[in-house]
Protein backbone atom coordinates (compact mmCIF):
# COMPACT_ATOMS: atom_id res chain seq x y z
CA UNK A 1 0.00 0.00 0.00
CA UNK A 2 1.12 3.80 -0.10
CA UNK A 3 1.41 6.13 2.28
CA UNK A 4 -0.10 9.57 2.45
CA UNK A 5 2.72 11.54 0.97
CA UNK A 6 4.90 13.31 3.04
CA UNK A 7 4.48 17.43 2.33
CA UNK A 8 5.95 20.51 3.95
CA UNK A 9 3.43 22.62 1.42
CA UNK A 10 0.61 22.04 4.03
CA UNK A 11 0.19 24.46 6.42
CA UNK A 12 2.99 27.24 7.25
CA UNK A 13 3.03 25.47 10.52
CA UNK A 14 4.14 22.15 8.57
CA UNK A 15 7.14 23.64 6.76
CA UNK A 16 10.78 23.13 7.70
CA UNK A 17 10.98 26.58 9.11
CA UNK A 18 8.91 29.36 9.49
CA UNK A 19 7.38 31.36 6.48
CA UNK A 20 7.93 34.40 8.07
CA UNK A 21 12.03 33.95 8.65
CA UNK A 22 12.39 37.21 9.71
CA UNK A 23 10.69 38.27 13.30
CA UNK A 24 11.95 42.17 12.33
CA UNK A 25 10.17 41.77 8.76
CA UNK A 26 7.17 39.61 10.46
CA UNK A 27 7.06 43.15 13.47
CA UNK A 28 6.86 45.45 10.63
CA UNK A 29 4.33 43.78 8.84
CA UNK A 30 2.37 43.81 11.97
CA UNK A 31 3.12 47.32 12.78
CA UNK A 32 1.84 48.92 9.02
CA UNK A 33 -0.80 46.55 9.16
CA UNK A 34 -2.18 47.64 12.67
CA UNK A 35 -1.47 51.10 11.25
CA UNK A 36 -3.81 50.64 7.90
CA UNK A 37 -6.88 49.15 10.73
CA UNK A 38 -6.12 52.37 12.53
CA UNK A 39 -6.17 54.21 9.26
CA UNK A 40 -9.73 52.96 8.33
CA UNK A 41 -10.65 53.82 11.87
CA UNK A 42 -9.47 57.12 11.60
CA UNK A 43 -11.11 57.93 8.49
CA UNK A 44 -14.43 56.95 10.46
CA UNK A 45 -14.27 58.45 14.13
CA UNK A 46 -11.33 61.28 12.75
CA UNK A 47 -12.32 62.12 9.20
CA UNK A 48 -10.50 65.20 8.50
CA UNK A 49 -7.31 63.56 10.25
CA UNK A 50 -8.09 60.79 8.03
CA UNK A 51 -7.99 61.98 4.61
CA UNK A 52 -5.66 64.09 5.50
CA UNK A 53 -3.05 61.39 5.78
CA UNK A 54 -4.21 58.82 3.20
CA UNK A 55 -4.05 61.44 0.50
CA UNK A 56 -2.02 64.12 1.14
CA UNK A 57 1.42 62.25 2.87
CA UNK A 58 0.41 58.74 1.90
CA UNK A 59 -0.38 58.18 -1.52
CA UNK A 60 2.00 61.42 -2.71
CA UNK A 61 4.86 58.56 -0.82
CA UNK A 62 3.99 56.17 -2.36
CA UNK A 63 4.70 56.00 -5.98
CA UNK A 64 8.14 56.95 -5.01
CA UNK A 65 8.73 53.88 -2.90
CA UNK A 66 7.75 51.81 -5.93
CA UNK A 67 10.38 53.20 -8.03
CA UNK A 68 13.41 52.63 -5.52
CA UNK A 69 12.32 50.36 -3.50
CA UNK A 70 9.84 47.89 -4.53
CA UNK A 71 10.07 44.58 -2.78
CA UNK A 72 10.19 47.20 0.46
CA UNK A 73 6.20 48.16 -0.21
CA UNK A 74 5.91 44.23 -1.04
CA UNK A 75 6.92 43.09 2.17
CA UNK A 76 5.29 45.60 4.35
CA UNK A 77 1.94 46.29 1.89
CA UNK A 78 -0.69 45.76 4.69
CA UNK A 79 -3.43 44.62 1.70
CA UNK A 80 -0.50 42.12 0.78
CA UNK A 81 -0.32 40.54 4.46
CA UNK A 82 -4.28 40.14 4.36
CA UNK A 83 -4.57 38.91 1.37
CA UNK A 84 -1.89 35.97 3.02
CA UNK A 85 -3.88 35.74 6.43
CA UNK A 86 -5.66 32.90 5.19
CA UNK A 87 -2.52 30.85 4.33
CA UNK A 88 -0.94 31.88 7.40
CA UNK A 89 -3.23 30.48 9.71
CA UNK A 90 -4.23 27.29 7.92
CA UNK A 91 -7.32 28.33 6.05
CA UNK A 92 -6.48 29.11 2.29
CA UNK A 93 -8.34 26.94 -0.45
CA UNK A 94 -4.96 26.88 -2.15
CA UNK A 95 -6.75 26.45 -5.62
CA UNK A 96 -4.09 26.95 -8.04
CA UNK A 97 -4.74 29.18 -11.02
CA UNK A 98 -3.39 28.63 -14.39
CA UNK A 99 -1.39 31.58 -16.02
CA UNK A 100 -3.75 32.66 -18.70
CA UNK A 101 -6.12 32.93 -15.46
CA UNK A 102 -3.62 34.97 -13.98
CA UNK A 103 -3.57 36.79 -16.99
CA UNK A 104 -7.06 37.81 -17.18
CA UNK A 105 -6.77 38.66 -13.71
CA UNK A 106 -3.91 41.38 -14.12
CA UNK A 107 -6.12 42.96 -16.65
CA UNK A 108 -9.16 42.91 -14.00
CA UNK A 109 -6.51 45.09 -11.83
CA UNK A 110 -5.68 47.37 -14.68
CA UNK A 111 -9.50 48.32 -15.34
CA UNK A 112 -9.58 48.82 -11.34
CA UNK A 113 -7.10 50.74 -10.53
CA UNK A 114 -8.16 53.01 -14.02
CA UNK A 115 -11.65 53.22 -12.46
CA UNK A 116 -11.15 53.64 -9.08
CA UNK A 117 -8.75 56.73 -9.51
CA UNK A 118 -11.41 59.18 -11.12
CA UNK A 119 -13.60 58.54 -8.12
CA UNK A 120 -11.23 60.59 -6.13
CA UNK A 121 -12.48 63.28 -7.74
CA UNK A 122 -15.95 62.70 -7.04
CA UNK A 123 -15.72 60.88 -3.54
CA UNK A 124 -12.82 59.92 -2.01
CA UNK A 125 -10.96 62.90 -1.74
CA UNK A 126 -13.49 64.49 0.10
CA UNK A 127 -15.73 61.71 1.84
CA UNK A 128 -13.56 59.83 4.34
CA UNK A 129 -16.68 57.34 4.61
CA UNK A 130 -16.60 56.86 0.63
CA UNK A 131 -12.56 56.47 1.27
CA UNK A 132 -13.05 54.26 4.19
CA UNK A 133 -15.85 51.75 2.52
CA UNK A 134 -13.36 51.48 -0.58
CA UNK A 135 -10.70 50.50 1.58
CA UNK A 136 -13.02 48.14 3.28
CA UNK A 137 -13.74 46.13 -0.07
CA UNK A 138 -10.28 46.25 -1.07
CA UNK A 139 -9.39 44.41 1.42
CA UNK A 140 -12.54 41.87 1.82
CA UNK A 141 -11.46 40.92 -2.10
CA UNK A 142 -7.75 40.16 -1.18
CA UNK A 143 -8.95 38.41 1.82
CA UNK A 144 -11.06 36.17 -0.78
CA UNK A 145 -8.54 36.02 -2.79
CA UNK A 146 -6.38 34.43 -0.34
CA UNK A 147 -9.00 31.97 0.92
CA UNK A 148 -9.34 30.79 -2.49
CA UNK A 149 -6.05 30.64 -3.88
CA UNK A 150 -2.87 29.88 -3.34
CA UNK A 151 -0.84 32.29 -2.00
CA UNK A 152 0.14 35.45 -3.49
CA UNK A 153 -1.33 34.30 -6.91
CA UNK A 154 -4.99 35.88 -6.11
CA UNK A 155 -4.02 39.19 -4.98
CA UNK A 156 -0.91 40.45 -4.55
CA UNK A 157 0.39 39.19 -8.79
CA UNK A 158 -3.32 39.04 -10.28
CA UNK A 159 -6.20 41.44 -8.55
CA UNK A 160 -4.09 44.14 -6.96
CA UNK A 161 -4.82 47.17 -8.61
CA UNK A 162 -1.87 48.57 -7.27
CA UNK A 163 0.31 45.97 -8.81
CA UNK A 164 0.76 47.92 -12.45
CA UNK A 165 2.15 50.68 -11.07
CA UNK A 166 4.41 48.67 -9.32
CA UNK A 167 5.33 46.95 -12.67
CA UNK A 168 5.51 49.93 -14.51
CA UNK A 169 7.64 52.35 -11.91
CA UNK A 170 9.65 49.07 -10.47
CA UNK A 171 11.83 48.63 -13.62
CA UNK A 172 14.86 49.60 -12.44
CA UNK A 173 15.59 48.93 -8.61
CA UNK A 174 18.83 48.41 -7.71
CA UNK A 175 17.67 47.56 -4.48
CA UNK A 176 16.85 43.76 -3.37
CA UNK A 177 15.13 42.51 -0.54
CA UNK A 178 14.75 39.01 0.95
CA UNK A 179 11.11 38.16 0.61
CA UNK A 180 9.31 38.15 4.14
CA UNK A 181 6.56 36.26 2.98
CA UNK A 182 8.21 33.21 1.01
CA UNK A 183 10.81 31.35 2.99
CA UNK A 184 10.33 28.79 0.18
CA UNK A 185 8.88 29.35 -3.81
CA UNK A 186 5.70 27.45 -4.22
CA UNK A 187 5.63 28.21 -7.62
CA UNK A 188 1.84 30.07 -7.49
CA UNK A 189 2.70 32.49 -10.22
CA UNK A 190 4.50 31.73 -13.31
CA UNK A 191 6.46 33.88 -13.84
CA UNK A 192 6.67 35.38 -10.38
CA UNK A 193 7.23 39.51 -10.55
CA UNK A 194 9.24 39.59 -7.46
CA UNK A 195 11.72 37.37 -8.71
CA UNK A 196 12.00 37.38 -12.03
CA UNK A 197 15.15 39.14 -14.07
CA UNK A 198 13.35 42.65 -15.27
CA UNK A 199 10.38 43.89 -14.62
CA UNK A 200 9.53 45.33 -17.99
CA UNK A 201 5.31 45.47 -17.83
CA UNK A 202 4.82 44.31 -21.52
CA UNK A 203 6.51 40.90 -20.46
CA UNK A 204 5.06 40.54 -16.91
CA UNK A 205 3.48 37.33 -17.79
CA UNK A 206 3.49 33.78 -19.84
CA UNK A 207 0.16 35.20 -21.84
CA UNK A 208 -1.00 37.47 -23.98
CA UNK A 209 -3.19 38.60 -21.57
CA UNK A 210 -0.21 39.74 -19.18
CA UNK A 211 1.35 41.58 -21.91
CA UNK A 212 -1.91 43.56 -23.22
CA UNK A 213 -2.06 44.67 -19.89
CA UNK A 214 1.50 45.59 -20.10
CA UNK A 215 1.50 47.98 -23.08
CA UNK A 216 -2.35 49.76 -22.53
CA UNK A 217 -0.73 50.54 -18.53
CA UNK A 218 2.87 51.42 -19.96
CA UNK A 219 1.21 53.30 -23.16
CA UNK A 220 -1.69 55.10 -21.41
CA UNK A 221 -1.11 55.52 -18.12
CA UNK A 222 1.30 58.97 -18.46
CA UNK A 223 -1.42 60.83 -20.41
CA UNK A 224 -4.15 59.33 -17.45
CA UNK A 225 -1.81 60.97 -14.85
CA UNK A 226 -1.83 64.22 -17.00
CA UNK A 227 -5.60 64.11 -17.53
CA UNK A 228 -6.07 63.23 -13.88
CA UNK A 229 -4.93 66.45 -12.33
CA UNK A 230 -6.86 68.39 -14.78
CA UNK A 231 -9.87 67.18 -13.68
CA UNK A 232 -11.79 69.13 -10.54
CA UNK A 233 -12.89 67.78 -7.13
CA UNK A 234 -16.31 67.89 -6.10
CA UNK A 235 -17.33 71.04 -4.23
CA UNK A 236 -21.14 70.97 -4.04
CA UNK A 237 -23.92 70.56 -6.07
CA UNK A 238 -24.09 67.56 -8.89
CA UNK A 239 -21.20 64.79 -8.91
CA UNK A 240 -22.38 63.92 -12.31
CA UNK A 241 -20.73 66.68 -14.21
CA UNK A 242 -17.64 66.00 -11.61
CA UNK A 243 -17.66 62.55 -12.43
CA UNK A 244 -17.93 62.30 -16.37
CA UNK A 245 -15.40 65.60 -16.43
CA UNK A 246 -12.80 63.35 -14.43
CA UNK A 247 -13.42 60.19 -16.41
CA UNK A 248 -13.08 62.62 -19.75
CA UNK A 249 -10.03 64.17 -18.94
CA UNK A 250 -8.31 61.05 -17.71
CA UNK A 251 -9.40 58.65 -19.98
CA UNK A 252 -8.21 61.20 -22.89
CA UNK A 253 -5.03 61.79 -21.96
CA UNK A 254 -5.09 57.97 -21.81
CA UNK A 255 -5.74 57.28 -25.00
CA UNK A 256 -3.79 59.89 -26.84
CA UNK A 257 0.05 58.51 -25.00
CA UNK A 258 -1.05 55.57 -25.77
CA UNK A 259 -1.81 55.88 -29.12
CA UNK A 260 1.35 57.70 -29.56
CA UNK A 261 3.25 54.90 -27.76
CA UNK A 262 2.19 52.17 -30.45
CA UNK A 263 3.47 54.20 -33.24
CA UNK A 264 6.61 54.67 -31.29
CA UNK A 265 6.44 50.94 -30.73
CA UNK A 266 6.07 50.20 -34.25
CA UNK A 267 9.11 52.56 -35.50
CA UNK A 268 11.68 51.68 -32.45
CA UNK A 269 13.64 48.84 -32.91
CA UNK A 270 12.80 45.62 -30.83
CA UNK A 271 16.01 46.06 -29.26
CA UNK A 272 15.19 49.74 -27.81
CA UNK A 273 11.92 48.34 -26.74
CA UNK A 274 12.66 48.61 -22.69
CA UNK A 275 14.20 52.25 -23.53
CA UNK A 276 10.86 53.38 -24.92
CA UNK A 277 8.82 51.54 -21.74
CA UNK A 278 11.07 53.07 -19.30
CA UNK A 279 10.61 56.62 -21.28
CA UNK A 280 6.78 56.81 -20.57
CA UNK A 281 7.10 55.15 -17.31
CA UNK A 282 9.67 57.92 -16.62
CA UNK A 283 6.79 60.55 -18.15
CA UNK A 284 4.20 58.96 -15.95
CA UNK A 285 6.17 59.51 -12.43
CA UNK A 286 7.83 63.13 -13.04
CA UNK A 287 3.94 63.90 -14.56
CA UNK A 288 2.78 63.27 -11.49
CA UNK A 289 5.23 65.14 -9.16
CA UNK A 290 5.30 67.83 -11.42
CA UNK A 291 1.69 68.40 -10.08
CA UNK A 292 2.17 66.97 -6.68
CA UNK A 293 4.92 68.56 -5.43
CA UNK A 294 4.02 71.88 -4.81
CA UNK A 295 1.02 70.58 -3.01
CA UNK A 296 3.52 68.37 -0.36
CA UNK A 297 5.56 71.47 0.48
CA UNK A 298 2.62 73.53 0.95
CA UNK A 299 2.79 76.03 -2.70
CA UNK A 300 -0.80 74.23 -3.98
CA UNK A 301 -3.90 76.04 -4.11
CA UNK A 302 -4.76 74.64 -0.09
CA UNK A 303 -2.37 75.04 1.94
CA UNK A 304 -3.93 72.94 4.46
CA UNK A 305 -3.48 69.84 2.31
CA UNK A 306 0.73 70.07 2.75
CA UNK A 307 2.71 67.06 3.68
CA UNK A 308 5.23 70.20 4.93
CA UNK A 309 3.99 73.50 4.91
CA UNK A 310 7.04 75.12 3.60
CA UNK A 311 5.48 77.99 1.74
CA UNK A 312 5.37 80.70 4.75
CA UNK A 313 9.45 81.09 4.61
CA UNK A 314 10.62 79.40 1.27
CA UNK A 315 10.56 81.96 -2.03
CA UNK A 316 7.59 80.94 -4.67
CA UNK A 317 10.28 79.73 -7.15
CA UNK A 318 10.92 76.65 -4.87
CA UNK A 319 8.14 74.42 -6.31
CA UNK A 320 9.58 74.68 -9.89
CA UNK A 321 13.28 73.96 -8.48
CA UNK A 322 11.85 71.19 -7.17
CA UNK A 323 10.04 69.79 -10.30
CA UNK A 324 13.27 70.36 -12.19
CA UNK A 325 15.05 68.64 -9.65
CA UNK A 326 12.23 65.26 -9.36
CA UNK A 327 12.30 65.54 -13.24
CA UNK A 328 16.01 65.13 -13.50
CA UNK A 329 16.35 62.16 -11.05
CA UNK A 330 13.39 60.47 -12.88
CA UNK A 331 15.46 60.73 -16.26
CA UNK A 332 18.67 60.14 -15.03
CA UNK A 333 16.92 56.90 -13.10
CA UNK A 334 15.06 55.42 -15.50
CA UNK A 335 16.66 56.23 -18.80
CA UNK A 336 20.70 57.00 -18.12
CA UNK A 337 21.03 54.89 -15.18
CA UNK A 338 19.72 51.70 -16.10
CA UNK A 339 22.20 48.49 -16.79
CA UNK A 340 21.80 44.39 -16.59
CA UNK A 341 18.78 43.32 -15.37
CA UNK A 342 17.02 44.09 -12.10
CA UNK A 343 14.65 41.90 -9.32
CA UNK A 344 12.70 43.30 -6.62
CA UNK A 345 13.29 40.47 -4.59
CA UNK A 346 15.91 37.38 -3.49
CA UNK A 347 14.32 34.40 -5.11
CA UNK A 348 13.98 31.96 -2.03
CA UNK A 349 14.81 28.25 -2.17
CA UNK A 350 11.97 26.08 -4.39
CA UNK A 351 10.04 24.32 -2.32
CA UNK A 352 10.64 20.28 -2.35
CA UNK A 353 8.16 17.98 -4.61
CA UNK A 354 6.19 15.94 -2.11
CA UNK A 355 7.60 13.06 -1.41
CA UNK A 356 6.02 9.91 -1.89
CA UNK A 357 6.60 6.74 0.59
CA UNK A 358 5.62 3.14 -0.41
CA UNK A 359 5.14 0.93 2.51
CA UNK A 360 4.76 -3.12 1.37
CA UNK A 361 2.74 -5.24 3.15
CA UNK A 362 3.82 -8.97 3.80
CA UNK A 363 2.03 -10.28 1.06
CA UNK A 364 3.88 -8.46 -1.31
Amino acid sequence: MTAPAANCDITPLGCPEPCAHSKVWRTIQICIWLGGIALLLSLIFAPDAGLHFLWHILIPIAPALFIFAPGVWRNVCPLGFTSLLPWNLGLSRRHRLKPSTQGIAYIGSVVLLLLILPLRHVFFNSSALASALAISVLAALALLAGFLFERKSGWCASLCPIYPVESLYGSCTPIKVRNAHCNQCYQCVQVCPESRFGTDPTGAGTTRFHQLAGVVMTGGFAGFVWGWFHAGDYAGGSRWHVTADAYAYSFGGFAATLAIYLILSRIVPTKRGSTLNRLFACAAVSCYYWYTLPNIFGFGSNPAHAAVNLSTFLPDVTPWIARAIATAVFFWWFIIRPSGHHRWMKPPPRAPKPVEIRIRSKSE
